[in-house]
C-alpha cells in the first residue's frame, strides 16, 4: 500500500507543474508589446504578400532582443499557466494606444455582429 501512495503522490506533484518556468522568460508586458508588433506584422502581410514574412519576424526578434526559443518558450509557458488571456488584453490596448481609431472599429465589427435583439 505505501509504494501505491508513493506512486500516486508523484504522480500528483509531477502534473502540477506541466511546465517550468523558462530560463529566459520574456516578461508579460514586453510579451504583449511583442504579440501586438506580431499581429501588425501579419496584417501588413494580407495587404502586400510581397513583404517578406520571415525577415520581418526575425526583425522584430532583434528588436526586444529575444530567440525564438525564447518567445516560444516563454509562449508556451504563460498558456499553461493561464496568462495568455491577460497578456493577449495587454496587447490590444497596446495597439489601441498606437492606433486611437482601431478601438472604435472593433467595436463597431463586434456590435455588428451581434444577434438582433428581441422585443415584445
Amino acid at each position: 500500500m505505501k509504494k501505491w501512495s508513493f506512486l500516486i503522490l508523484f504522480v500528483l506533484m509531477a502534473c502540477s507543474k506541466l511546465v517550468d518556468k523558462p530560463k529566459n522568460l520574456i516578461p508579460e508586458d514586453q510579451m504583449a508589446e511583442i504579440m501586438a508588433d506580431f499581429a501588425i506584422n501579419d496584417q501588413s502581410y494580407i495587404f502586400n504578400q510581397k513583404d517578406n514574412r520571415e525577415g520581418a519576424t526575425k526583425f522584430l526578434l532583434k528588436k526586444y532582443k529575444i530567440t525564438s526559443k525564447d518567445f516560444s518558450e516563454s509562449y508556451t509557458y504563460y498558456v499553461a499557466t493561464d496568462q495568455l488571456d491577460a497578456i493577449v488584453e495587454q496587447s490590444k490596448e497596446y495597439l489601441f494606444k498606437k492606433e486611437p481609431k482601431l478601438e472604435d472599429y472593433i467595436k463597431k465589427k463586434e456590435q455588428a455582429n451581434l444577434p438582433p435583439e428581441k422585443t415584445n
